[in-house]
């Protein structure tokens, strides 16, 4: 009964060694190596011949241009992708108060509020992976959509950001003795974003949405927003554009 044991190990471990995963690579001089072992670092490739126990170690300059992104290619398809997003708000008011002989009083508020969504991605594997990201901004029933492509690996983590303003409008009337006889308000109320996360191929890794609800409108819709989609014009820089840098004074949610 042992002896059968010991051979059906022996088989396994026959099968495992014959069916370990391999890559032929090329240095800029045209010679190859087959190899069974790769690690890379992000700084230096790890690799071990066939049939050699010894590890040698390369950068990726001393690869082939082709070779080095087959490997970049392939390992960074199994790169997991972490995706987060935060929002903050920063939001400013415009008052206008009219006495009416001191019989009534008229107030007009207009208020600015500006949604900036953060979006982060990190990456469990050195090797750069190449991914698409789509937003979907949907502010009182209308969607704003856009896509964002991006570069990252575990050193070198992406950011980008977008922002909506909200605009609303409010206005008061209020009797000196009475109080309030008259309101009104009209303008965007809130905006919330779903993100979905594609690789190099385009499938979709990732997504995100602030409730289980937006997340399966945005799936609904995801399709027709793509077909209808063109990527805006690359807009000239402008000296006297200005952007908000100070994001202490913005409200994180």
């Amino acid at each position: 009964m042992s002896k059968i044991f010991y051979i059906f190990v022996f088989l396994c471990v026959s099968v495992q060694m014959l069916s370990a995963e391999t890559w032929t690579l090329e240095s800029k001089d045209g010679r190859s190596i087959e190899v069974d072992y790769l690690y890379y670092d992000g700084v230096d490739l790890t690799i071990q011949r066939v049939g050699d126990y010894r590890k040698i170690n390369l950068t990726p300059d001393q690869l082939s241009e082709k070779s080095w992104k087959n490997i970049e290619k392939e390992f960074s398809a199994k790169a997991a992708i972490e995706l987060e997003v935060t929002r903050q708000t920063k939001t400013s008011t415009a008052t206008e108060r009219e006495n009416h002989d001191s019989y009534y009083t008229t107030t007009r508020k207009e208020t600015a509020k500006i949604n900036r969504f953060i979006i982060e991605l990190s990456s469990s594997s050195y090797f750069n992976s190449k991914v698409t990201i789509e937003y979907f901004i949907f502010v009182d029933g209308e969607v704003e959509y856009g896509r964002i492509p991006a570069e990252l690996s575990m050193r070198k983590p992406f950011e980008t950001q977008v922002e909506k303003t909200l605009a609303s409008t409010s206005y008061k009337s209020s009797f000196s003795d009475y109080g309030t006889f008259y309101s009104s308000t009209s303008g965007d109320s809130s905006a919330s974003i779903g993100v979905i996360l594609h690789n190099a191929e385009g499938d979709e890794i990732e997504d995100y949405a602030s409730s289980e609800k937006l997340k399966e409108h945005m799936h609904s819709i995801k399709q027709q927003l793509r077909d209808s989609y063109k990527p805006p014009a690359k807009p000239k820089p402008s000296k006297s554009a200005q952007r908000i840098k100070n994001n202490d004074s913005f409200k994180i949610e």
